[in-house]
């Protein structure tokens, strides 16, 4: 993720600079924008080897979804209904053969969520309602996305984890930081106990629908070596998605800023499955 301005005229948005994200924008939009917005981070997750067909783009908490026509130096036309900048969280997804120009995509406006179909290769296609829900849902309403659809395009940096969850689907994993003696008495250890199935004395790995990642036992050195641990057991995993919430930063005492980095964008851009609090991805596209 890097830094970009988003140029708009009329019903046009463009880019600045030039890159594998970005298109090159017309001196005619950079002289004449009546809008510049710096946005905070993008991401492409749909490109034909082209061009971006999909640009995702966050500016002050919020994001917004672009698609483009025409060629390698056209516009971006944003083309999800209301205001650009709208909602809170996004998660994208793609066929798994990468045959299909159709896009599945999870929105989220405060506790209320739709999930809608989009047609990537057509700018002015409308999104269609494929359903909503406007109560204090947590989780991703996977069941109403085909089992042929997987979460991101190589990663949906956009998807962040909730900052309460109470509720999981059934191929949702809630991780959480513990110790290694399983003792599950606070904070979201308590919480794994008592919502999703974790089992008291075991602090590492898999029970229920949890992960347990023990940051009360040592130096982040040894926290690195279990994150690896659970890296590699999500790699093995696509079938299933995992919320990572805030680990060690809690009753463990770390630092934001010193756990964050032991997820970095090199280790985790690859696993689309692996969903993030949204203070690490900004510390880490940083």
């Amino acid at each position: 993720m890097k830094r970009i301005k988003l140029y708009h005229i009329g019903s046009q948005w463009m880019t600045e600079e030039m890159g594998s994200y970005v298109t090159n924008p017309f001196p005619e939009i950079l002289n004449n924008a009546d809008i510049v917005i710096e946005c905070d981070s993008i991401f492409c997750p749909v490109n034909d080897g082209n061009m971006c067909n999909l640009l995702a783009v966050e500016h002050n908490g919020k994001i917004g979804l672009l698609t483009a026509e025409g060629s390698p130096f056209s516009s971006w036309q944003y083309i999800v209904e209301g205001t650009l900048f709208r909602y809170d969280r996004v998660a994208l997804y793609s066929n798994i053969s990468m045959d299909s120009d159709e896009v599945y995509a999870v929105l989220w406006e405060g506790d209320n969520w739709r999930v809608v179909k989009m047609d990537v290769s057509d700018s002015k296609s409308t999104p269609v309602l494929i359903e909503e829900k406007g109560d204090d849902d947590y989780f991703t309403p996977i069941n109403y996305i085909p089992f042929e659809y997987r979460l991101g395009f190589g990663s949906s940096p956009f998807s962040f984890t909730p900052e309460r969850i109470t509720r999981l689907s059934e191929n949702e994993i809630f991780v959480f930081g513990s110790n290694k003696e399983g003792f599950h008495r606070g904070g979201a250890a308590r919480v794994a106990v008592d919502h999703f199935g974790a089992q008291s004395g075991v602090g590492v790995g898999r029970t229920g629908q949890c992960y347990a990642i023990p940051t009360m036992d040592g130096s982040l050195d040894l926290i690195r070596e279990y994150v690896e641990g659970f890296r590699c057991y999500a790699y093995c995993h696509p079938e299933l998605t995992f919320f990572v919430t805030r680990i060690g930063c809690g009753i463990a005492g770390w630092e934001d800023e010193q756990i964050a980095p032991l997820f970095s964008w090199g280790a985790f851009h690859s696993l689309a499955n692996v969903i993030l609090p949204r203070e690490w991805v900004r510390l880490n596209s940083e």
